[in-house]
């Protein structure tokens, strides 16, 4: 197995982009590839972690994640978020299997999974978690939904095709969101780790039904992105990304990138 390293030698991210190299390597498909990036998080200027995105895909199978690593000036908060998402897709859908959510917050952790058969989405976590009267409704309308996770790489593979005009539902086993992708058309990006022609695409979330509803949509985040195929016959990664929330901006800086 070859990696290609790019970026200063040494990296804070180096430690999780083994985990993930090791989470993925006995799962991976000898036609299947995978590319991960590392980046910086910034908000409204200030780090505050580090993001790692890994996108595998073979001709009809993909498997995403991210981890997010609190730093910077969130460094007392000393959290570990881990999304992922795995299914099936074409050039005009996607379809997931399962979607696993995992966050390590001072030293208490707790998972999340949707799991997606022939029915409906099944949600359970641990802890348990019991839904609030108030935050419930039809499961029936999450049928055809997508978890977050499978919603970022619906994101990513639109971009990675030039096509970003696209709608979908996604259900994080507590709120129903419509998903709206439209295309911001093609930027040149100049950065340390890639100079070149990007597709830029804009992803809008809107709650629908339940907890996000209810609080309202000041709590959900819009995000943009460029991605571009950084190496032949690799998955696309963002080359540059942003999220907006209540009128402040968090920005991605790309600092590295290995071809599994």
């Amino acid at each position: 197995m070859q990696f290609r390293r790019l970026g200063p030698k040494r990296s804070p991210m180096k430690k999780t982009l083994l985990l993930v190299l090791a989470l993925l390597g006995a799962s991976n498909a000898a036609s299947a590839q995978t590319t991960i990036g590392t980046y910086s998080a910034f908000w409204s200027g200030l780090p505050v972690g580090t993001v790692t995105i890994s996108n595998r895909a073979d001709d009809n199978a993909y498997a995403f994640t991210m981890t997010l690593q609190s730093g910077g000036i969130l460094g007392d908060s000393r959290f570990t978020t881990y999304f992922s998402g795995q299914g099936r897709f074409d050039d005009t859908q996607v379809a997931p299997i399962q979607g696993d959510f995992t966050d390590v917050r001072r030293g208490e952790t707790r998972t999340e999974q949707i799991s997606f058969g022939r029915g409906l989405p099944t949600f359970t976590s641990s802890p348990a978690y019991i839904v609030p009267e108030e935050f419930r409704f039809d499961l029936e309308r999450t049928r055809g939904a997508l978890d977050p996770s499978s919603g970022l790489f619906a994101l990513l593979h639109a971009a990675s095709i030039n096509d970003c005009n696209r709608r979908f539902r996604v259900y994080d086993g507590f709120s129903l969101f419509s998903a709206h992708i439209t295309d911001e058309g093609q930027e040149r990006v100049r950065t340390k780790m890639y100079r070149g022609m990007t597709q830029k695409c804009r992803l809008t979330l809107t709650p629908i039904a339940g907890k996000a509803a209810v609080f309202g949509s000041f709590t959900v985040p819009e995000m943009e992105i460029n991605v571009a195929n950084l190496e032949e016959g690799a998955p696309a990664l963002p080359v540059k990304g942003a999220l907006f929330i209540n009128g402040n901006r968090a920005g991605l800086r790309f600092d590295e990138y290995v071809v599994q």
